[in-house]
């Protein structure tokens, strides 16, 4: 490696046959090794042994590293580089026993909706009204009044539910996202209150798996998503479950608003970044209570929300960009979501509906973070966009409804 003249003939034979045996790896694979380095080097009109210097190097760094632990060498790997090369540690363990158990519970020929939610509200929903009949106690005609009545039953719930199709994964990946799957075509018209629309035909023929995913914390988000969303190996096979919508349900400070209001997102932009991402969001106005207060335009997602400057957030609100909320993932879900349609992952048809309920505001005195939280006053918004994104499931969309 130190020496300046070129070897040639047997003399690099022999060279290349020793480093072949150093290294594991058969003559030829050395071979080929030192004629791209030599053809780098000659490139730049030098030569300088390249193939065997980096080898010695290396094992002159690790004798280094052995004679004193002041000579260790330790490498850090950016998270851009980390991004970069698509590696994401805990959400890729996450992803595979996630699809190994819809696999398991047969579910990759089933149309899949992700939701990103708490771990109560779609069940509550789903089967909160049953649960309390088998109970043997009255179901308020109000639907909120339900979800109070039965918010400290979550474990009984549950129980109650995986009569009905469904089933609790709990994370062991240490990305601390537990999952919840639903196989709608289990339920029954039995579990519903009344004020929650759904066709039991249409489910019973569409056969709709629902998947709730734990909340992610910030740029989590697009590593969780970005797994979640392409396939994945099963037996020697490729396995692509059929992701029929991504829906967010999330909890965000307004700007546009109070406490308790809901915004819904048509873009999301990137604090400290070029980056902003358009979102075809399928919720509208319409679809809720009339007269509830809502807020329709772009959303800021920053990189923490308890550092937040309030003229900067001012300016995002009163300017040309026209904000109304400011949140901590939505941007990272879209960006693995519209990576996912480019790569092919998903089809471009693909529903996404994003809906936040707002805890706080964080320009305005009295209802900043630091004021508490909602309590009850946060049912009616967050069960509000739940039932609207639950019916959206388990009901025929438009173009399949026809009229007599």
């Amino acid at each position: 490696a130190q020496r300046k003249k070129k070897l040639d003939g047997s003399d690099l034979d022999q060279a290349i046959w020793n480093l072949s045996i150093i290294l594991g790896r058969t003559y030829r694979e050395a071979r080929e090794s030192y004629e791209y380095f030599d053809v780098h080097h000659k490139k730049n009109g030098n030569y300088n042994n390249g193939f065997f210097s980096i080898i010695y190097e290396m094992g002159q760094r690790i004798i280094d590293e052995h004679k004193s632990k002041d000579n260790l060498l330790t490498i850090y790997f950016t998270p851009s580089l980390q991004e970069m090369i698509g590696h994401h540690k805990y959400a890729t363990l996450w992803a595979k026993n996630l699809k190994h158990h819809l696999h398991d519970l047969g579910f990759e020929e089933r149309s899949i909706h992700v939701v990103s939610s708490n771990m109560h509200s779609i069940r509550n929903l789903f089967y909160g009204a049953g649960f309390l009949k088998e109970s043997g106690k009255s179901v308020p005609d109000d639907i909120y009044e339900m979800i109070i009545k039965i918010r400290a039953s979550n474990k009984d719930i549950t129980e109650y539910a995986s009569q009905y199709g469904l089933s609790y994964l709990r994370d062991t990946s240490e990305s601390n996202i537990d999952v919840m799957i639903i196989d709608a075509a289990k339920n029954i018209d039995f579990n519903l209150h009344d004020a929650v629309k759904c066709d039991f035909d249409y489910l019973k023929n569409e056969e709709p798996v629902i998947v709730v995913i734990d909340y992610a914390f910030g740029t989590q988000a697009f590593a969780i998503m970005d797994e979640l969303l392409c396939p994945c190996t099963m037996e020697d096979k490729v396995v692509s479950f059929k992701i029929e919508s991504v829906n967010i349900i999330g909890k965000a400070g307004t700007l546009a608003g109070n406490k308790g209001d809901i915004m819904l997102a048509t873009a999301h932009v990137m604090e400290g970044s070029t980056n902003n991402y358009i979102v075809d969001n399928d919720l509208s106005v319409e679809d809720f209570d009339e007269n509830y207060p809502i807020h329709v335009g772009p959303m800021l997602t920053v990189l923490g929300t308890s550092l937040q400057n309030r003229d900067v957030l001012q300016r995002f609100h009163t300017s040309n960009w026209k904000a109304v909320g400011l949140e901590m993932e939505g941007g990272h879900f879209q960006r693995a979501i519209s990576a996912a349609i480019i790569q092919g992952h998903v089809a471009k048809k693909l529903k996404t509906r994003y809906a936040y309920y707002a805890s706080d505001n964080p320009i305005k005195s009295g209802q900043t973070l630091a004021s508490g939280s909602m309590g009850k006053k946060g049912v009616v918004p967050t069960y509000l966009i739940s039932r609207v994104i639950l019916e959206k499931i388990v009901n025929p969309p438009p173009s399949m409804v026809t009229c007599e």
